[in-house]
Formats: structure tokens, C-alpha cells, sequence
């Protein structure tokens, strides 16, 4: 097997093969690279990257990048969202189809109290790393596929009810990776992949560093708030 694909498979192809997925032309891969680049956060100060700096801070970067990812298995962060928001789309494609109105779709969600997957940004006007995929989509002429299409659609209808919603990145990844040709199921670890660099890079300094601050705390910055030194009966006997 590995002598028949060496030096005919780059990293995305073999990436799709092993789950299954579509076999990806060069525009594909150049859009999976773009995918990947522009969702690159790796700030220490955000919560699954401090986790990732704490656990590599022993020594060992695959721990403090896999004990990361595994917190977020079931969190709604990282690329569980971005499996929902896939799963959200291809069912309201299929909605669509069957003769549903957008408006009508948006407004049962509204209605149940349920968010719309892959909108809203807290804290700023728009998410940077969907500005920056969205205009290496345009760059590679693949910015018009019909997840993407059914993005813009929905952006375009929320705005006629006047509520503040942008895309974030778990709507731009999953409609890129859809209109790649991956399916709702192959979303989540094609969007794990292309998170892992955030990961990497802070696993690996981590362990770089590696400062003991992370390790223990210095005395100073304890207060202990609990009984006070005490012998035991056997001691006391």
C-alpha cells in the first residue's frame, strides 16, 4: 500500500483517503491549505491553548496537545462546532429543497430558542479568520459553492431582520469543507486537522519553556484557608 501512494499522495489527499473522503485536485488542497492558515489562533491566553501550555509544560508536547484536544472532544469549541454547523447545513439544503423558505427555517430556530450554528462572534464586528478564508476563497474562484452560497444566503437574511449575527468560523469551515466534497460525518476530523497547528505550536513551546510557574505554585500566591497544623491520635499517643 505505502509503496503503490509514496510520492503520488501529499498530506490532504492521504488525509481524505484514510476516512473515506473525495480525491482532492491541486485547487482542493490550495483551498484545505488556505482553510488551514487562516484559522490559525494560537494565543496562549485562550483557554484551550492555556491548557495545551500547562500540560507541555512537563516536557512533553504530544501530551500537552493531545490532553487539549481531548478536553474539547465535547465542547463547544474547537471542531465540535464545526461538525454541528455542517450537520445544520446540509440538513437546511435538504430543507430547501424539499420546498421550505429560508425565512420560514430561520424563524422556527428563532422561535424554539435555539442559536443558528455557525453565527455570532462574541466581543468584536466580525471573525478575522473568516475574512481571511473568504478572500483566499475568491482568490481561488471557489467562494460560490452551494454551502457557500447557502452561508451568504442566510447572512443576507438575517440581516433583513435587523439582528447582529456575523458568520464565525465554524459556518466558513464547514460550508469550505462541504463544498470540497467531505461530508457532514468527514467535517470533524478534517476540521481537527486543520486546527492542529494552533495546537502544535503551543505544545511545542510549552515544553520548550517549560516554566516551573506552570508546574507549582509559588508559596507566595497560596493562602491556605483550612484546618491548622495537628497531630493525630496515634501521633498523640
Amino acid at each position: 500500500m505505502g509503496s503503490e501512494l509514496a510520492g503520488r499522495l501529499g498530506l490532504w489527499n492521504t488525509v481524505s483517503l484514510s476516512i473515506g473522503g473525495p480525491s482532492l485536485d491541486p485547487v482542493d488542497v490550495a483551498v484545505l491549505d488556505a482553510v488551514t492558515t487562516s484559522s490559525l489562533a494560537a494565543d496562549p491566553r485562550i483557554w484551550p491553548m492555556k491548557l495545551t501550555r500547562l500540560t507541555s509544560a512537563y516536557g512533553d508536547p504530544i501530551t500537552g496537545m493531545c490532553a487539549a484536544m481531548s478536553a474539547l472532544s465535547r465542547a463547544p469549541m474547537g471542531s465540535r462546532p464545526v461538525e454541528a454547523t455542517a450537520r445544520f447545513l446540509v440538513d437546511l439544503s435538504a430543507r430547501l429543497e424539499r420546498g421550505h423558505r429560508l425565512a420560514d427555517e430561520l424563524e422556527r430556530i428563532r422561535e424554539e430558542g435555539r442559536p443558528i450554528p455557525g453565527f455570532g462572534v462574541p466581543s468584536r464586528k466580525s471573525d478575522e479568520r473568516v475574512v481571511a478564508l473568504r478572500s483566499c476563497l475568491v482568490e481561488l474562484k471557489r467562494d460560490r459553492g452551494p454551502y457557500w452560497t447557502l452561508v451568504d444566503q442566510i447572512c443576507a437574511q438575517i440581516s433583513t431582520s435587523q439582528r447582529s449575527l456575523p458568520v464565525n468560523l465554524a459556518a466558513a469551515m464547514s460550508a469550505t469543507l462541504l463544498d470540497v466534497g467531505f461530508t457532514a460525518e468527514q467535517v470533524l476530523p478534517v476540521a481537527t486537522m486543520v486546527l492542529l497547528p494552533n495546537f502544535l505550536a503551543n505544545a511545542y513551546e510549552g515544553a520548550q519553556q517549560a516554566p516551573a510557574v506552570l508546574k507549582r505554585l509559588p508559596d507566595h500566591v497560596v493562602e491556605y484557608m483550612g484546618p491548622g497544623p495537628r497531630r493525630s491520635p496515634r501521633a498523640e499517643e
